[in-house]
Order: C-alpha cells, then structure tokens, then sequence
C-alpha cells in the first residue's frame, strides 16, 4: 500500500473515530489507528525535512518554495507520497444511516474499514 492512501484516508479516519461506534468496532478501529500512527510520525517528519531543505519559512509560518527548488521539491514529496507501507487487515464498521460520509471519503476508507449493513 502506498503512504498517499494513509494521507488522503487520515481525515475521514479522525471523522470516523469521533462517531459513536459500538464498543468492539471502537477498539478495534483505536488498534488501527496504533498501528498506523507510525507511518503518519514518519510521514510528518520527513515532509517537514523536504520543507525545511526546500523552502523559506514566512513571518506568518507559512512556507514558500522558491522557483528555483519548486520542481526538485515537488518530485521529493511525490517519491515520498509513493511509499509503499505495511498492508493491514481491514477494520469492520457496521454502518448507519446516520453515519455521513461522502463517496470519496467511503473511498478512500476502503483499503482500511471493511463497512458491513446497509445495503445498497
């Protein structure tokens, strides 16, 4: 699995774990997110690497790139994005209607949570 699918799956992780689950699908999902609380320490450390080598700190703490750095900076953070990780074994959820999730983030979510019920 590549680290991009843990990034772009993070917020809708957060959004899931702040729902009311039954008690055995919310332990189950907190092993998950120990398990891949790792990889994301990892990732932020060496994104901020990649900024720090790259860029410029703003006085507001933004970051800018310079044009020069743009293309070498951009070709590093996709090297990091593809990754690869330690698969895991899917997380069952059993979903409810009143769970609100876009398509992207159901998306997304599937090579983590296994969501059973609710037939379409």
């Amino acid at each position: 699995m590549k680290l991009s699918k843990l990034v772009d799956a993070l917020p809708f992780i957060v959004q899931l774990s702040n729902m009311n689950l039954k008690i055995t699908e919310a332990f189950n999902l907190k092993k998950l997110n120990s398990l891949l609380q790792p990889n994301l320490d990892s990732f932020g450390e060496c994104r901020n690497t990649i900024i720090e080598k790259y860029s410029t700190t703003n006085s507001d703490g933004t970051y800018t790139t310079p044009p020069e750095n743009q293309e070498i900076f951009k070709r590093e953070m996709v090297e990091l994005m593809n990754t690869d990780i330690e698969d895991f074994n899917k997380t069952k959820i059993e979903i409810t209607e009143d769970m609100k999730f876009s398509a992207a983030g159901l998306l997304v979510l599937e090579p983590f949570i296994d969501f059973i019920g609710l037939e379409v």
